[in-house]
């Protein structure tokens, strides 16, 4: 009768680890279509493409999760073994997005920002991010977007190329 109640806990206990990784497997996916989306609105003959920074942390992390989940799959817990390493496929496709700058304006973070819609921008020297701060419709919004290191230069004179005509 304990072995049972035991049993009943594990399980419910799965049940709910493979609604968090199924969860966050369709939001990743989600974000993606959004990307795509955003992607199809970029028009313009001139696009610079830029990568997106990866910090050590995430890297790490995605390592830990595809370990695991391949110890799941040894271990013969196919289910929550593929759940785990298919989040770390989608969360890799997320961070090989690029930033792309046009004429018109600027995406990362699978979203479009036009550049009259932006109003101050700064580089963050810790975390290496470009911060736009823009207004769409009548609501101020803040952008963080990772970037390389040795791009942030290049970035901002295109920034200020196609913002202010420089």
């Amino acid at each position: 009768m304990i072995a049972n109640k035991v049993n009943q806990t594990n399980n419910s206990s799965m049940s709910v680890i493979y609604i968090m990784y199924g969860g966050l497997i369709l939001f990743f996916l989600y974000r993606q279509y959004k990307a795509y989306r955003a992607r199809q609105t970029i028009t313009g003959h001139e696009k610079h493409y830029f990568k997106k920074s990866i910090s050590r942390f995430v890297i790490i992390l995605g390592a830990l999760v595809a370990v695991f989940g391949i110890y799941n799959i040894v271990a013969s817990q196919y289910l929550a073994g593929a759940l785990m390493v298919s989040l770390v496929v989608v969360m890799g496709l997320e961070y090989l997005d690029r930033i792309i700058l046009t004429e018109e304006g600027i995406y990362g973070n699978g979203e479009f920002i036009e550049w009259k819609e932006i109003r101050k921008w700064a580089f963050s020297e810790d975390t290496h991010e470009l911060i736009l701060q823009y207004k769409r419709e009548f609501k101020e919004e803040v952008a963080y977007i990772r970037v390389e290191e040795d791009q942030i230069e290049k970035i901002n004179l295109l920034i200020r190329r196609y913002k202010l005509g420089k």
